[in-house]
């Protein structure tokens, strides 16, 4: 498991410093997506299961498995449709 993006006061990142780019966080026993802070609330409620993270540069906008939060990537999704 890598070590876990935090701030200056302990807090889990939602974006990458520099460049500001989404970062998400995976349960990955479970498979589930989660948001910083649903994630922050995963550890605070002592879940023993490894818990990863990625920076989310393109792919499809993901969903917070427990608030439902849109997750979305910094480069959008290659494979979906172009806006006119």
């Amino acid at each position: 498991m890598k070590q876990l993006p935090k701030d200056s006061q302990g807090n889990l990142l939602a974006y990458a410093f520099p460049g500001g780019y989404p970062i998400i966080y995976l349960v990955e026993i479970e498979g589930m997506v989660l948001c910083s802070g649903c994630a922050e609330q995963w550890l605070d409620e002592g879940n023993d299961t490894d818990l990863d993270f990625l920076t989310y540069y393109e792919g499809p906008t993901l969903y917070c498995d427990y608030c439902n939060t849109e997750l979305e990537s910094a480069y959008g999704d290659p494979d979906g449709e172009e806006d006119a």
